[in-house]
């Protein structure tokens, strides 16, 4: 008995020295000309690839025991952005404001022409008779 007391004494000890290593960042993006919020905007925070991504309000919050390197702000249709170290005060709430990207597109042009669709369904049309199960030997169900 008092060597498990002692054992939980000893780790509850340890805990908060582990929780003051821990880094919190939390913040909010938003699209730099309408200051709408960016739901599902993909945050990495290590070379290593780990991350998160913002909800649908545009928030997103940090915890993480290992040292944040930067921050790697990327969405569709928007201009990736970096932070830097130097410019992360964990503690403290960002707001990061995303431009817009405009995109070239080149001009499609659409003939008219036979839509394999229609191929599909008149063979299908054609055959119903000899794909139809009920009318297959091995083939059986019962209903209740």
């Amino acid at each position: 008995m008092k060597k498990t007391l002692l054992i939980i004494l000893v780790f509850t000890g340890f805990v908060p020295i582990l929780n003051i290593r821990a880094q919190h960042l939390e913040g909010r993006i938003l699209d730099h000309q309408s200051k709408r919020p960016l739901a599902f905007v993909n945050i990495v925070y290590k070379s290593g690839g780990q991350g998160t991504v913002s909800n649908i309000d545009g928030e997103f919050s940090i915890s993480t025991v290992d040292e944040i390197e930067f921050l790697k702000f990327s969405y569709v249709g928007y201009h990736t952005k970096y932070i830097g170290v130097e410019d992360i005060r964990p503690g403290k709430t960002i707001q990061v404001r995303l431009e817009r990207k405009a995109y070239d597109i080149e001009e499609v042009n659409i003939l008219p022409g036979i839509n394999p669709a229609h191929r599909i369904i008149r063979l299908a049309s054609e055959n119903r008779n000899l794909n139809n199960p009920e009318k297959m030997s091995s083939f059986s169900y019962t209903s209740y």
